[in-house]
């Protein structure tokens, strides 16, 4: 458990914020969650793996199509 007291603006490193000022996170029904470049449509370099994040990494299970992500596309800046 964790306990917030104070909030903190966190201010990301210069390089990821040239790389991707404003950026839509991406989950795909296959496992992957990516980060693009809202501006220009290319990945981010500097998030996870070159812009895209495997989130089936270390799960038990990682039968193909057995991966439903809930969550919406979300846009960040």
């Amino acid at each position: 458990m964790f306990l917030i007291t104070k909030r903190k603006r966190i201010t990301p490193p210069a390089d990821v914020v040239a790389d991707c000022p404003r950026r839509i996170i991406l989950p795909v029904n296959d496992g992957r969650l990516f980060a693009v470049n809202a501006d220009n449509g290319k990945l981010c370099e500097t998030f996870a793996n070159k812009g895209i994040l495997n989130l089936q990494t270390n799960m038990p299970v990682t039968t193909p199509g057995m991966y439903e992500p809930t969550s919406t596309a979300d846009h960040h800046r």
